[in-house]
């Protein structure tokens, strides 16, 4: 078989962590950590962490514990992450945010079907959770359920504050469902909320060379600056593989052709997917 190379297009799960009411109630460290995580400030929440750790010695909280398997989950420690929510879920410990958690872990190691079940249970304790949502529309994308999942990133855009990333997200479903007109839209409405995410911007580039139409020298995430010829060269491969995957076998050649010409530094790349496209004919 074949084997290709391109930069991977990213999806965007996106976290967030409301309070939920424990055995006993969270005294206010807990809560500014969990506002320092939801809100992207990972360092300063493990410095939070860490003297909450002093603060209660050997015997931390069921909360201490949450947030911590939270900001794992946060800092891509995905194993850990699905260590800790799995450890709270098997000592019974009912919270949405430890059946969201576990739901996001189990996407991220590839176990869809498990985490349906899990952020299914989220979504029916906690409805006011976008980030489980989110989730569950990734997770249903993964399964390929897509009236479920088209539903589930519904939810999510009514009520997270990250519109960008959930209109990534389902424009990235729309892809895999071969709706790739639909997805182009809606990944220049991400870059429209978002103008600069290059995450975003590689997913536009993806999508309108899967629809045919050619993709532009001056990148959406960069606004009127052209890209450098390294980077140019890196789209226009990456577009090829696109090309290639939507069964647009010259389009695909025509765009690893000028990647091969774009950079001398990214050219064996193109090179050697030009080679194999020509290898498979």
């Amino acid at each position: 078989m074949t084997r290709w190379r391109a930069c991977a297009a990213a999806l965007v799960i996106i976290l967030a962590h409301p309070a939920v009411a424990q055995d006993k109630a969270p005294v206010a460290d807990y809560a500014l950590i969990g506002q320092a995580i939801d809100s992207g400030r990972l360092v300063q929440a493990r410095a939070m962490l860490a003297n909450q750790r002093l603060a209660e010695g050997n015997e931390t909280s069921t909360e201490f514990e949450i947030l911590g398997a939270q900001l794992a989950l946060a800092e891509r420690r995905d194993a850990q992450a699905l260590a800790a929510f799995g450890d709270l879920k098997t000592r019974g410990v009912a919270d949405c945010r430890v059946d969201a958690g576990l739901g996001v872990a189990l996407v991220k190691h590839q176990r869809a079907r498990e985490a349906v079940a899990y952020l299914d249970m989220a979504t029916q304790a906690c409805p006011e959770r976008g980030d489980a949502w989110n989730a569950l529309g990734v997770a249903r994308d993964l399964t390929g359920d897509w009236k479920e999942s088209e539903s589930a990133y519904e939810m999510a855009f009514s009520l997270s504050d990250n519109k960008a990333g959930i209109m990534n997200n389902y424009g990235f479903s729309l892809l895999l469902q071969q709706r790739f007109a639909a997805a182009t839209r809606l990944f220049a409405e991400a870059l429209r909320a978002d103008p600069g995410n290059e995450r975003y911007a590689n997913n536009a580039d993806i999508a309108r060379a899967m629809a045919g139409a050619p993709i532009a020298r001056v990148s959406a995430a960069k606004s009127a600056v052209a890209d450098d010829a390294e980077d140019w060269a890196r789209r226009l491969n990456n577009a090829g593989y696109a090309s290639l995957l939507a069964g647009r076998r010259d389009d695909a050649k025509a765009y690893f052709s000028r990647s091969l010409h774009a950079s001398d530094t990214y050219s064996h790349v193109a090179s050697a997917n030009l080679a194999a496209l020509t290898g498979d004919q």
